[in-house]
């Protein structure tokens, strides 16, 4: 009887060490199979930045050449009055819609060449007050149009942090931006700077009193080409790209950005520096 348990033990165990084995055996077949699509994967993501990079390097040359050539146009009509009215609208459009592609098409080659890791970035010694000062003075003749004010909080001694200055100008550019396209006509925009007790953190913020974020939505807002619910007050146009580029920006300076929204109450960013 005891001999027979044994055997029947035995038995057993060998059922399970063949059943353990083929488990580890399609385990492994699993993770070759996965290796092999993610080296696929990362191979047509590489040949994707590269054909969309191509695309927009070979698309912003003509459409920066019907920008111009529509400045001139408006240029001249604003001296000589060649056009009717209905034709100075039309050419006004094409700026418009040009200014928009070629916004576009540069906002893609900033995602592809981060994608692609081959971003670099310029830094030296910048004066950040100095920065939001030309940012936001470039910025009121937008505001002004629905009557927003832009206000800042900014420290009378300059505030130096060795960063790249082209592509921290670009951050605030898209944020003040988005700041006047959603926020409502006759309200304020807060602009500053936050230095922290401790450290050499600095923290720059933009904040707007307008329509704010739902709470279940600001996850997405970093993500490229995300759909949220709050739509620009005016009309204005959005590529999607902005805020991802930002955020991409602003992680390759080692800081991180952050957001702090209420709905109808408005929405405060926060871009923080090492």
């Amino acid at each position: 009887m005891e001999k027979h348990q044994k055997d029947f033990l035995k038995e057993d165990e060998r059922k399970l060490y063949n059943d353990m084995s083929e488990l580890n055996n399609e385990l492994a077949n699993m993770q070759r199979e996965l290796t092999k699509k993610t080296a696929k994967l990362e191979r047509m993501n590489e040949f994707k930045n590269q054909v969309m990079g191509m695309a927009a390097h070979d698309l912003r040359n003509p459409l920066m050449l019907i920008l111009n050539f529509a400045e001139f146009l408006i240029d001249d009509h604003q001296e000589e009055s060649f056009f009717t009215e209905e034709q100075y609208k039309m050419v006004k459009e094409v700026k418009g819609t040009s200014e928009y592609m070629v916004k576009i098409i540069e906002d893609m080659l900033d995602m592809s060449s981060f994608e692609s890791g081959s971003i670099k970035l310029d830094k030296e010694k910048i004066n950040l007050v100095d920065l939001i000062e030309k940012v936001v003075s470039l910025s009121r003749s937008s505001s002004s149009k629905k009557n927003i004010v832009i206000t800042t909080h900014l420290p009378d001694l300059s505030v130096k942090k060795v960063i790249d200055g082209r592509k921290l100008r670009q951050v605030l550019d898209n944020l003040l931006s988005n700041a006047i396209k959603y926020s409502n006509p006759d309200t304020e925009i807060e602009v500053g700077i936050i230095r922290s007790d401790k450290g050499e953190e600095v923290t720059i913020f933009v904040q707007d009193h307008g329509q704010g974020i739902p709470e279940d939505e600001i996850d997405r807002l970093f993500e490229p080409y995300s759909n949220i619910s709050v739509e620009a007050t005016a009309g204005e146009k959005s590529t999607g790209l902005g805020l991802a580029i930002v955020k991409k920006i602003v992680e390759a300076h080692g800081g991180k950005i952050e957001v702090d929204s209420e709905v109808a109450v408005g929405s405060t960013f926060f871009v923080k520096l090492p």
